[in-house]
């Protein structure tokens, strides 16, 4: 059988651009998706695990998904739900017959495509964008392909390449690749008056509101702030995820709710004009392999407070361009935000030290 495309992605996230009507991701317009756009050539084919978002198809290029990383079943179905999902995958790959096949997520979603790569002797670029060693399967999985010669690993920082390296990876075979940010990106857009023209010290959470990203201790982190600056601080919170009602509940329990307003999930050629709006930005993170986030609050010139954790720890230098803080620290967290307060020479030379990291995100290559 003849090849019938040159590339096969496979993608733990919806692959496709996610258009910026009704639910979003802030990933959808910049940052991977740009890399991908640019390097995919227009008659590959595309799988994606997720399909919740709307999409734009793009050129000649041909897109499956299988949802089953969504389902609501039980355990058992979901389980068996995952191995329909593999051998569905494992089945496209040998239909189409790819010259190169990329996977881009945890281990476990390169099982199929490492099977397929080694049957048929093509190449596997393998793109870690999680944590190795966060669950012992996906270690098991990483350690078994990671030297194999037909692999290439690709990892998006440096916490997951040190970790690969710990399994017996060779350093010289593992390429970093960094997010890219396309000009666009840079566009400041109107905001809500009322943030804009506000003379309060403007402090911003911008993420999902899920446990990874801290949320038992974000209504600490606005209490303990409030208490320290009263009326003169308001927290402006922009996403949405599972634990939004939680951090609500506990922000009516605090009485907070003049402090704080919630604003949503908001489109990702958005996320700029907000950043630039806040004078500090907090990533209170349990979790975080590499902090998109992070990045954006850093090239965007802003002040930032972050857990130190997992990659954030390689992304901000403390004291420098940013404050790291122990993780679950709440008190250590809210005490930076008074301090940023309270020095507004730290603020800004945080901020322009921060700016500094834009040029590690403006190469598409």
């Amino acid at each position: 059988m003849d090849m019938r495309t040159p590339v096969f992605l496979v993608r733990y996230g919806d692959m496709v651009r996610e258009l910026t009507k009704g639910k979003m991701r802030y990933d959808a317009v910049f940052g991977y998706t740009e890399q991908y756009d640019y390097a995919l050539p227009d008659d590959a084919v595309i799988f994606g695990k997720r399909d919740r978002l709307a999409r734009e198809k793009i050129g000649k290029r041909i897109y499956y998904t299988f949802p089953y990383l969504y389902s609501k079943k039980g355990k058992l179905k979901r389980r068996i739900l995952r191995i329909i999902g593999e051998i569905y995958e494992l089945l496209l790959l040998i239909w189409y017959r790819p010259k190169v096949v990329v996977v881009v997520g945890a281990p476990i979603d390169m099982i199929s495509p490492f099977i397929y790569a080694k049957i048929f002797g093509v190449p596997l670029i393998a793109v870690f964008h999680d944590e190795v060693l966060a669950e012992r399967l996906s270690s098991k999985i990483a350690a078994k392909i990671v030297n194999k010669p037909n692999v290439i690993p690709i990892t998006n920082g440096e916490l997951p390449r040190d970790q690969l390296i710990s399994l017996g990876a060779d350093p010289e075979k593992i390429i970093i690749h960094r997010v890219y940010y396309p000009p666009e990106f840079f566009v400041e857009k109107p905001i809500e008056p009322q943030i804009a023209n506000s003379d309060k010290f403007k402090v911003f959470y911008i993420g999902r509101f899920a446990w990874t990203k801290g949320m038992t201790d974000l209504p600490e982190i606005i209490r303990l702030t409030h208490s320290k600056l009263g009326d003169k601080v308001k927290f402006y919170l922009v996403g949405d995820g599972p634990m939004v009602d939680y951090v609500k509940d506990k922000i009516s329990e605090y009485s907070l709710e003049k402090v704080v307003e919630f604003l949503g999930p908001r489109p990702s050629d958005m996320i700029y004009s907000y950043i630039r709006a806040a004078d500090v930005v907090i990533v209170p993170s349990f979790v975080e392999c590499f902090g998109k986030i992070a990045a954006e609050i850093m090239i965007s010139g802003r002040p930032i407070v972050a857990y130190a954790t997992g990659g954030l720890k390689y992304q901000i230098t403390d004291g420098v361009d940013g404050f790291l803080v122990p993780t679950g620290d709440y008190k250590s967290m809210a005490q930076r935000i008074v301090e940023l307060y309270e020095n507004p020479q730290l603020r800004k030379k945080i901020a322009q030290n921060a700016a500094k990291v834009r040029k590690k995100y403006e190469d598409i290559n």
